[in-house]
Parts: C-alpha cells; sequence; structure tokens
C-alpha cells in the first residue's frame, strides 16, 4: 500500500515527512541516524549539522555528521555533556545562528544536536523543525537503548543458561556410570557418553528421540516395561543387580532407576543408572573368604589351648618318672614318653599356622629324635 503524500508544499514538513521516512524504514541505528542528519542539511541548508550521540557505555559523545560537513579537529574535544546539562542554547554566528538542542528522555541524556542554521527568512522555521525533529527523535533513541540492553541481557541470560547446560552434560558425560532417561511415552531424553562404550554401546545421536525399547533390544520387553511402569506407579526408586557375560567374562552390575518430577506433580521421567559393581563383588567375596580364615584360625587357637593343658601335666608327670627312675639300676630302667609330648605339642601349632596362613599342611609323621 502506497504512502499518503503531502499536500503542501512547505519546506518544514517535507523535511519532517523525510526524516519520519527514514525513521520508519528501521531502526536508528548509525546508518539511520547518519540519513536523519542528511536530511536535515539538505532540507534546511543548514552550514553543519551534527548529531553527538551518547556511547554505549555512556562515556562520551561520538558525532554524526553527514559528508560535506565541518570536520572536527582530532585534537578538539567539545564539551557535549556540558552542553546537554545546560539545556537548549541559541548563540549568534557569523552569517547564522549556532543552536544546540539536547537530546533528554525520562532525564536521561541520549545526545544533542549542534547545527548552524544560516540567515534568511526560513531561520525561525528551520529552528522549529529542528525542535520537533529533537523531541521525535529522543524517546526513539531512549527505545532503541533498552531494546539492546535487552537484547544484551538476553543474549548474556542465554550464554549463562548455555554454559550451565554444558557444565551438567560434562558432570553426567563424567561420571562412571552409565546413565540414561526416558519419559512416560518410553522415549529416550538423555543418554550419556559411558552409555556409548563397550560392546553393547549405542552412540547418543543414535539413541535421543527413539524408544528404549528399540534401542535396548536385547532385554526383555516385557520385564523392562514392568520396570519402569512400577517406578512410574510408586515413585519409589528400584534396584536390582545383574550378573552378564556378554564381554566374553563374568561382569556384576548394579542397575537403579530414580523417578523424576519436572513440575513437582506427578513422575514425568525415569532416570537408570547402571553401575559396573564388579570389582565391589570380588572385594566382598575376599572379605567374606578372610573373615572364614579368621574364624577358623580362632577356632584352633582354641583347640590348642585345651591341648596344650593335658601335654603340659603330662610332660610334668614325666619329668617326675624320669628323676625317680634314675635312682634304680640300670637294667630295670625303662623308657618314658616325655619325648612325644612336645611333638604332638608341635604338631598342634603347626596346625593352627596352616588355618591362618592358608599354607601347606605340616606333615605330622615325620620322624622325631625319641628316646625310646
Amino acid at each position: 500500500m502506497a504512502a499518503p503524500q503531502l499536500e503542501s508544499d512547505h519546506p518544514g514538513l517535507a523535511v519532517l515527512a523525510e526524516v519520519a521516512k527514514v525513521l520508519a524504514d528501521g531502526p536508528p541505528v548509525e546508518e539511520g541516524l547518519s540519513g536523519v542528519v542528511v536530511a536535515l542539511r539538505r532540507g534546511l541548508a543548514l552550514r553543519r549539522c551534527r548529531l553527538w550521540l551518547r556511547s554505549a557505555n555512556g562515556t562520551r559523545y561520538v558525532p554524526i555528521s553527514s559528508p560535506g560537513d565541518e570536520a572536527v579537529l582530532p585534537e578538539f574535544a567539545p564539551p557535549v555533556a556540558q552542553w546537554v546539562a545546560a539545556g537548549p542554547h541559541q548563540e549568534p554566528t557569523p552569517g547564522g545562528t549556532l543552536l544546540r538542542l539536547p537530546l533528554v528522555h525520562d532525564a536521561t541524556p541520549l545526545g544533542c544536536f549542534e547545527v548552524v542554521i544560516p540567515e534568511g527568512r526560513h531561520e525561525r522555521m528551520a529552528r522549529d523543525v529542528l525542535v520537533v525533529v529533537a523531541q521525535m527523535l529522543a524517546p526513539v533513541l531512549a527505545a532503541t537503548e533498552l531494546s539492546q540492553d535487552l537484547a544484551s541481557e538476553v543474549a548474556l541470560r542465554t550464554r549463562e543458561l548455555e554454559a550451565q547446560r554444558n557444565f551438567a552434560a560434562r558432570i553426567i558425560d563424567s561420571l562412571p556410570l552409565g546413565l540414561y532417561v526416558i519419559d512416560r511415552g518410553y522415549q529416550i531424553r538423555a543418554w550419556n557418553r559411558k552409555r556409548e562404550t563397550g560392546t553393547q554401546g549405542v552412540s547418543r545421536e543414535d539413541a535421543l528421540g527413539r524408544g528404549v525399547f528399540e534401542v535396548l533390544d536385547r532385554q526383555p520387553r516385557e520385564l523392562l516395561q514392568r520396570e519402569f511402569d512400577r517406578v512410574f506407579a510408586s515413585g519409589e526408586i528400584q534396584q536390582v543387580e545383574m550378573e552378564s557375560a556378554a564381554t566374553g567374562e563374568a561382569r556384576h552390575y548394579r542397575i537403579t532407576k530414580i523417578p523424576m518430577r519436572l513440575d513437582d506433580d506427578e513422575i514425568s521421567h525415569v532416570i537408570t543408572i547402571g553401575e559396573d559393581v564388579t570389582a565391589w563383588r570380588q572385594a566382598q567375596q575376599r572379605l567374606t573368604q578372610t573373615e572364614k580364615l579368621a574364624a577358623l584360625g580362632q577356632l584352633a587357637a582354641g583347640v590348642m589351648h585345651e591341648i596344650n593343658n593335658p601335654l603340659a601335666t603330662i610332660l610334668a608327670c614325666s619329668e617326675a618318672l624320669e628323676l625317680r627312675l634314675a635312682d634304680l639300676p640300670p637294667g630295670e630302667r625303662k623308657s618314658t614318653s616325655r619325648s612325644s609330648t612336645p611333638r604332638c605339642s608341635a604338631a598342634g601349632a603347626s596346625w593352627m599356622a596352616c588355618s591362618t596362613s592358608r599354607g601347606p599342611r605340616p606333615d605330622t609323621n615325620a620322624p622325631s629324635t625319641s628316646t625310646r
């Protein structure tokens, strides 16, 4: 649809219409503002037309001018902040009038027009047009700054959320256990890197979005679905242990299914964690064997204690008999069993050492130095 055209030939209205068209074509970024400055300088025949625009960090003002305008000396820094604080200013200058119009919106300084209006009958009209343009441009610049701030804030929040998401994903991928998450439609929504390794590993790209029964096709569908349904229905953690020889050796796994709620209402997902507990199982078996050997050693020590007591009595009696036999003639002396008593005690000690050290059983029938 064509835009309506002006019927009046008033030069001020024509300039305002051109400025409005430039602002309507796009946001007042530097290119659009340059178009506004060009329209004002050409339409009002200004000798100088500069728009001092506040920088993004608010520390300085940047000039926007049109081609052919007076150049700003590099070593000269105009006190634009003071101009804005002082308010509108007008003073005569050779061949015209210097006019400064601050651009302020809600007490926030945004910039300043600095123009030189040539002398003539259109001088007052040019001033009025510049005042109207300044009033039009101030809220537009404020809205643009606000939208840029919002866009920057959204971009910052987006980067932070993405960084947090990547951090959480790195944590999950670094866990030394397999993890995946399904929804109520049994579709896989998360699949960590540990699930990609091994002979039964499936890549994340091939797993996400697919049905869990399709991906884990080696497991019985009915049993797997029954486990998921039990977690969805009860809201309780389910844990089972299983043994698998898929890798060629017996491995033990602990499978834990954890309910997950997104809206603190009903259970929406189930987290499944698979942990290889083979080393823990082997350590548990070694611990059990050690406990059995310790109990056997305690039993052997008790038996030896019960055996050593009568053996000590027998040894004492044998020594007493030998003392009495020493007074008899040599033809009437007989040998005693004193040498067998230490042999029995040594055999018992060897049996107890065998039960605690798991070493080879000693030979109790080895010959002894008997005096018989």
